[in-house]
């Protein structure tokens, strides 16, 4: 019964989360205003995956700044081939002569507009890592895992790789896709990303060192939306 019970609170708990907050953005056909207000819905989304992450107590507790040290390593790369494949994404836009979506200035053109740009990033940043990098691949494989077992006459295995990669490329495709309002090179870019953070995640376990990486490329986006 305890496993049961378990197991349908971890379905309520994803579907949850696919409904509030994975689903929605995939039907966002324009892009939103750039205006940087106050970010309150960053915070609340930010929040929900803090909530999420801190819910169960595992390593995930006991990280400390040691360990984000001797991990950055781990983030520089992943930022490094995301910054690599991003440029060449968009030489390839521009060579094709793709019409960027975004067409006007996204960039903050007061003090507190950058400040809340700022929070902003850093909302969004914690708030995908620990949906897309954490939360949906390791509770769906968890779920799959626990109905393949259950078919099984309750057999506890490990899930087969196939299913394993299934997921893992179902949720990049989902990430992905949830950026195609902003065109196809966003799409492309979004793509890669995950691929790039989510192996640095399995490397390092910590979601601190994927929200600094993608904070950072971020931030070297805005700018170079302006400067380049």
């Amino acid at each position: 019964r305890m496993k049961t019970h378990s197991f349908l609170i971890k379905i309520i708990i994803f579907s949850s989360v696919l409904g509030l907050f994975v689903v929605p953005p995939l039907f966002v056909k324009f892009p939103h205003d750039f205006s940087w207000n106050f970010p309150y819905m960053g915070i609340l989304y930010a929040s929900a995956a803090g909530v999420l992450y801190f819910a169960e107590k595992t390593k995930k507790s006991q990280y400390k700044f040691i360990n984000f040290i001797k991990d950055s390593a781990n983030m520089w790369i992943a930022l490094g081939e995301i910054c690599i494949t991003a440029a060449i994404i968009e030489l390839g836009a521009v060579f094709l002569k793709y019409k960027n979506p975004v067409q006007c200035s996204i960039f903050p053109n007061t003090t507190i507009s950058f400040l809340f740009c700022m929070m902003s990033f850093a909302c969004s940043a914690f708030y995908e890592e620990v949906i897309f990098r954490s939360f949906l691949p390791e509770s769906s494989k968890e779920i799959v895992s626990s109905i393949i077992n259950f078919c099984k006459n309750g057999e506890s295995d490990k899930l087969p790789l196939f299913f394993s990669y299934l997921l893992e490329i179902a949720v990049c495709l989902t990430f992905a896709f949830s950026h195609r309002y902003l065109g196809i090179p966003a799409i492309l870019n979004a793509a890669f990303a995950h691929i790039f953070f989510r192996i640095c995640y399995i490397k390092t376990s910590s979601i601190w060192t994927n929200t600094t990486a993608h904070f950072i490329y971020n931030i070297l986006t805005l700018f170079l939306m302006k400067y380049v």
